[in-house]
């Protein structure tokens, strides 16, 4: 039997008995990424505010966005920030445990926090996401009344909690695609016997569908990154990374779609290196920066295939231009995500005010220009300051 009657047997087997796929993976139109010059010192920002004429046709005008700041809404730690509409929402994963929401200016709605062990409530956070199949905020948390991971959806003001549901795995990422479906990421975390894979797609009635991503042999509950691992494109389709790969796969309703491979050639970590071990080892020694292990965020927008890495301890943008088929890179400070047709950075707000006090270090000019984007007085325990970069 070739490739292509065994994939629509097993489409149709799964139909027929309701019973879920293993390892579906489609190998169709795998594109390989080409990066020559990532080791290059290209920066995003060449001058305060101002993008680098290389990368003035990726993006409209640079926009800042100055968090209001009281005791109240101060954040601690930017975990994920995920843009919607007028809406910006910033989960705090470690310090307050909390889902911070403002609107497209920065002026402060609301605050979504209650951790606790009560029915509604959670022991810590793992994700968030926003849900366009019900127009809600999603926190995928651990712990409350029966010590389950579950989804909390909130109204798109944080203000109200419309549902919960409850989930049977161990998992550490979380997305809905436009249908309905959710689609779960477990980071190498085990969900034996049962799952073995990283990526689990479920219905809308939280009916297992499909298995993908199996979990490497000597992987099991090792050495998770902190990348996004879930990630979506300008129409909300929804992609998927493994850790310490540099590929990128497309969720379908049946199957996972392999359609980007990250080729940095001499920057590539060794496979024969690739084992947990041994990058535990080479991490304590400081060893690892030489190299891109994954990626850490992904988009696909009009124009433009845009990715994330961490390398030499800066993060790098990745543009592949459609249109001129050419690939540039960009050091990025600050980087945070992927959101809505942007990319968001994010600088602490000490930074700007020694700048204000010091303007000799950019310059009188620069100084005076980089001031016309705060509205407010800024003061150095204020939240960080949102950079965000529309995609043109």
């Amino acid at each position: 039997m070739n490739k292509k009657s065994l994939a629509i047997f097993c489409i149709l087997s799964f139909l027929s008995c309701n019973f879920p796929q293993k390892n579906t993976i489609k190998p169709d139109s795998l594109f390989n990424m080409e990066v020559q010059d990532l080791n290059e010192d290209k920066f995003l920002e060449i001058k305060a505010s101002r993008i680098n004429p290389n990368a003035e046709k990726y993006f409209k005008p640079i926009r800042y966005v100055q968090l209001e700041s009281d005791t109240n809404m101060l954040i601690g730690e930017v975990s994920k920030i995920v843009l919607k509409d007028d809406r910006i929402y910033i989960m705090d994963q470690w310090s307050t445990s909390s889902v911070f929401v403002f609107d497209e200016n920065g002026r402060f709605v609301n605050r979504i926090s209650h951790k606790g062990q009560g029915p509604e409530e959670y022991i810590d956070m793992r994700d968030m996401f926003y849900d366009n199949f019900e127009n809600t905020i999603n926190i995928l948390t651990y712990g409350g009344s029966g010590n389950r991971y579950k989804i909390m959806s909130y109204d798109r003001n944080g203000s109200k909690l419309v549902k919960q549901r409850f989930i049977d795995l161990k998992i550490e990422r979380a997305d809905r695609m436009r249908d309905g479906h959710y689609v779960f990421h477990s980071k190498n975390a085990s969900n034996e016997p049962d799952i073995t894979m990283n990526v689990s797609v479920y219905s809308e009635t939280m009916l297992r569908l499909y298995d993908g991503l199996p979990i490497r042999a000597g992987w099991v509950n090792r050495l998770a990154s902190g990348d996004r691992s879930l990630c979506r494109d300008k129409d909300d389709n929804i992609y998927c990374t493994s850790d310490y790969t540099t590929d990128v796969y497309m969720v379908t309703t049946d199957s996972l779609w392999h359609c980007y491979h990250y080729d940095f050639g001499k920057y590539n970590f060794p496979k024969d290196l690739n084992r947990p071990e041994i990058i535990e080892k080479m991490g304590r020694a400081h060893q690892l920066n030489d190299y891109v292990l994954d990626l850490e965020d992904f988009y696909k927008g009009e124009n433009y295939v845009v990715s994330s890495v961490l390398f030499k301890g800066r993060y790098r943008i990745i543009i592949y231009d459609e249109e001129t088929q050419t690939i540039n890179s960009f050091i990025a400070s600050g980087f945070k995500c992927f959101s809505d047709n942007n990319m968001v950075l994010s600088t602490p707000a000490d930074t700007y005010t020694h700048l204000f006090t010091n303007p000799s270090i950019i310059g009188d000019e620069q100084t005076k220009e980089l001031k016309k984007h705060f509205k407010y007085p800024l003061r150095e325990e204020d939240n960080p300051i949102l950079i965000i970069y529309e995609f043109k």
